[in-house]
């Protein structure tokens, strides 16, 4: 004899209508699809990662890196030129910020790479027309082919601001990529 089992009840899975972010931002899914999205921003958090809807109500929710920052850059000219490679602007409050990371550069003509690794603490007075005061810093491993070994790298400051600036090498054009942490006391 065989036997089907019928349920006396259904029940269908609850689907959330919403998800809340670190920061109180609200994602809604559209036709149940929710974007989830990774990116890496300055936003000075503890933890060092954080989520965030943007904009608020949308179906974008994003996971983040936080208290980190990349840039980049080219130096091209017919001498050695210096470049901006990334500003980071300290706080409007009294406090003691430390940067770590790395800058890279590779020159696709000869080719050749180099790559510094740097670390440097700031105090700040929060005011904008102040510059920050060095507290100390220094790089740490500096590798340079030959061709590049006229490259360089600064870390400078002036108006609340802190400059981290390449310089490339007369006649080659360098691509430059940095990737910045800090951690910021108040």
């Amino acid at each position: 004899m065989s036997q089907i089992y019928v349920p006396i009840t259904t029940s269908t899975p609850a689907i959330p209508t919403n998800f809340t972010a670190d920061d109180a931002t609200v994602a809604v899914p559209v036709l149940n699809n929710l974007n989830v999205y990774s990116t890496d921003t300055v936003e000075n958090n503890d933890n060092g990662i954080r989520t965030t809807v943007s904009p608020n109500g949308s179906q974008n929710f994003y996971v983040e890196i936080t208290n980190r920052a990349t840039g980049t850059v080219t130096t091209s000219d017919g001498t050695s030129q210096q470049q901006t490679i990334y500003s980071f602007n300290m706080s409007n409050l009294p406090g003691t910020f430390y940067f770590y990371g790395n800058i890279v550069g590779f020159c696709s003509s000869v080719p050749a790479g180099t790559a510094f690794e740097f670390n440097v603490a700031y105090r700040t007075t929060g005011n904008a027309l102040d510059a920050p005061v060095l507290i100390g810093g220094e790089f740490t491993n500096q590798f340079e082919e030959v061709a590049l070994e006229d490259s360089d790298t600064f870390i400078q400051a002036s108006l609340n601001t802190v400059n981290f600036v390449v310089e490339g090498v007369a006649g080659l054009d360098i691509n430059w990529n940095i990737l910045l942490e800090y951690r910021r006391v108040n």
